[in-house]
C-alpha cells in the first residue's frame, strides 16, 4: 500500500475540544517550564505533528519536544536559529513555503526536516521581544490546523505574560516612585555635576603643578607598607579577607573528567573475503588467538558443489582439446578448431581456478596473534554477508591506548604531550598514566547521542599493560591556571550563551 493510504481520515480536523483543556491546564501552571512543556508536547491533543520546537528572541530555544536537555551547540540548532531569524526578517508565518526563502536556506532544510512546517510567531510587550513555535511533520498542515494552533498560542502567550510579570496592576505605582526620583535627580543634578567636575579638575591642577613628584617619594610607600603590616597583626578579620584575596590567585592544574577506555592503537579489521553464509565461528569474543588458527568458515557447500562441476568442465575441454591435437596431425582441418578448442579450455581452467579460491577463503585464518574483537557470534551466523564487510578485529594485547570523549563544554587548551590518567572502574584505587596523542579537529557524534572530540593517549612506557577493553574516568590535565579562574570558567561560559560577549 502506498503511504496516501494509511492517512488518517481526521487529518487536517483539529480536535477543538482540547483546546479547553490545555487553556484550563495554562491557566494552572506555576511557572515557565510547565508552560514550556504544554506548549511543545500537549498541543498533539489538538494537531498531530511529530516535533515541536520553541524559541524565544534573548532566550534560545526554551523546549523541545521529547527532550529534557536541549544541546545549543548542536549542529540543527545552530542552523535552525538562523532559519527563525530569516523567518522573522521576511516576516513569515503558516504553513512553510520554501520558494520563498533563499537558495541555501532550501538546500539547508531538507537535510532536517520534512516539507510540514507550520511556523506561528507570538509577541511580548513589544515587537523586540518575540518568539516562535514550529511544528514539523510529513504532512502539510491544513487551514483549519492553523488556525486552532494559532488560537491556542494567544492564550498560552497570555498565561506567560502574566507569570512573568505578576505584579502587573502595581506598574503604575512603581512607574510613579520612578519619576519622582527623576524630578529629584534633575533638581540636584546641576550642583552634583558641577561640583564633581571641579573636583576633577582641582586634582589635575594640583597634579600638574607638582603632586606627580608623591609617585616618587618612596617613603610614603614604606609609611603605607608598615600600617598595612600593623593592621595584618593586629586585626583578625583583616588576615582572613587577605588570606582569601591570596587563595583566589592560589596556582593550579586545570583538567577535566570524561569516560574513557583502553583500545587498540593498531588494530588488525577482519573483512569478508567472499559473499556467502557464515557457518561457524571457532573462536570465542575477546579470546587469544595465534597466527594461522581458523577463526570461522563459510557454508561452502554450495560453493563446492560449483567447482567440482567446474572442474568436469575444465577436464573435458583439455580432453577434447588434446583429441582435436592428435586428430589434426592426420587431418589438416582440424587445425582450424584448435584455437577455438584451446580458448574454452583455457576459459574452464580460469573459472575452475577461481572458484577452488573462492573455497581455500571461505575459510579464514589469523593471519597474527592478538586479541578476537567481535560481538556475539550467534548474531552472525547464518546472515548473509557482503564482500568487504567487517566481521572482527584482531589487536596485539602489548599496543593499547587511552580513548576518552571530551564533551563541548569542557574542552580545555590540551597540547600533544599533556598528561592523561585513566582510572579503571574494576580497580578504581589504582591508576594507568599516558600522554595525549592527538585531539580530533572537529567534533563527532558519540554513541549516546552529544558531539564529543574524541582523544587518544599513548601509555607511559615501564606500566603493567591494561586489558583491552577495560573502562574508567579519565583525567586530563591543561595548563596552570589561578584558583578563580578554575571556578569561575564554566559559569561565565554558561552566563555568555545569554549575554552575547
Amino acid at each position: 500500500m502506498s503511504e496516501s493510504q494509511h492517512t488518517d481520515p481526521n487529518q487536517g480536523r483539529p480536535n477543538l475540544i482540547a483546546i479547553f483543556d490545555l487553556i484550563t491546564k495554562s491557566q494552572n501552571a506555576s511557572n515557565n517550564l510547565e508552560l514550556n512543556f504544554l506548549l511543545v508536547n500537549l498541543t498533539k491533543q489538538l494537531v498531530n505533528y511529530q516535533q515541536g520546537i520553541l524559541y524565544r528572541e534573548g532566550k534560545g530555544f526554551e523546549a523541545i519536544s521529547g527532550l529534557s536537555e536541549i544541546d545549543v551547540n548542536s549542529p540543527m540548532l545552530i542552523w535552525l536559529k538562523t532559519f527563525i531569524h530569516e523567518l522573522h526578517n521576511q516576516n513569515i508565518s503558516g504553513q512553510l513555503n520554501l520558494k520563498n526563502l533563499p537558495s541555501h536556506i532550501q538546500k539547508d532544510y531538507s537535510e532536517w526536516f520534512s516539507l510540514g512546517m507550520a511556523i506561528f510567531p507570538f509577541w511580548q510587550d513589544d515587537k523586540d521581544n518575540y518568539g516562535y513555535l514550529i511544528l514539523t511533520r510529513k504532512q502539510k498542515f491544513s487551514e483549519d490546523e492553523i488556525k486552532a494552533i494559532d488560537f491556542w498560542l494567544k492564550s498560552w502567550s497570555l498565561s506567560v505574560k502574566l507569570i512573568e510579570n505578576p505584579h502587573v496592576g502595581q506598574k503604575k505605582d512603581l512607574f510613579e516612585r520612578f519619576s519622582g526620583y527623576l524630578i529629584k535627580i534633575r533638581e540636584l543634578a546641576p550642583k552634583k555635576i558641577y561640583s564633581f567636575f571641579s573636583s576633577i579638575n582641582q586634582s589635575c591642577i594640583n597634579f600638574v603643578k607638582g603632586g606627580y613628584k608623591h609617585l616618587w617619594n618612596w617613603s610614603s610607600y614604606t609609611s603605607k607598607w608598615h600600617s598595612l603590616n600593623s593592621r595584618f597583626k593586629k586585626e583578625k578579620s583583616f588576615r582572613w579577607k587577605v588570606y582569601s584575596f591570596l587563595i583566589l590567585f592560589l596556582p593550579i592544574r586545570l583538567s577535566i573528567i570524561s569516560a574513557g577506555e583502553i583500545v587498540a592503537s593498531h588494530p588488525l579489521i577482519i573483512r569478508a573475503p567472499i559473499e556467502g553464509v557464515i557457518e561457524k565461528f571457532y573462536i570465542e569474543p575477546n579470546s587469544l588467538v595465534k597466527k594461522d588458527q581458523k577463526l570461522f568458515n563459510y557454508d561452502n557447500a554450495a560453493l563446492i558443489s560449483k567447482t567440482d562441476a567446474a572442474k568436469q568442465s575444465y577436464l573435458s575441454a583439455e580432453a577434447e582439446y588434446r583429441e582435436a591435437t592428435m586428430m589434426s596431425l592426420a587431418d589438416s582441418k582440424q587445425k582450424a578448431n584448435l584455437v577455438i578448442l584451446q580458448t574454452k579450455a583455457e576459459e574452464k581452467r580460469t573459472e575452475y581456478t577461481f572458484l577452488l579460491s573462492q573455497v581455500t577463503r571461505s575459510e579464514m585464518a589469523a593471519p597474527i596473534d592478538g586479541w578476537a574483537i567481535f560481538d556475539d557470534p550467534a548474531e552472525q551466523i547464518g546472515k548473509p554477508i557482503n564482500i568487504g564487510e567487517k566481521i572482527m578485529m584482531l589487536a596485539d594485547p602489548n599496543e593499547v591506548e587511552i580513548q576518552a570523549w571530551v564533551a563541548l563544554s569542557d574542552m580545555i587548551d590540551m597540547k600533544r604531550g599533556s598528561k592523561v590518567t585513566i582510572y579503571p572502574n574494576p580497580n578504581p584505587f589504582s591508576s594507568i598514566d599516558g600522554v595525549v596523542k592527538y585531539i580530533t579537529y572537529e567534533p563527532v557524534q558519540v554513541p549516546e547521542g552529544y558531539y564529543a572530540y574524541r582523544l587518544r593517549a599513548m601509555i607511559t612506557p615501564g606500566q603493567n599493560m591494561p586489558r583491552l577493553g577495560i573502562k574508567g574516568t579519565v583525567k586530563v590535565s591543561g595548563n596552570i591556571v589561578p584558583l578563580c579562574y578554575w571556578v569561575l570558567r564554566k559559569p561565565i561560559a554558561q552566563i555568555r550563551q545569554f549575554v552575547g560577549f
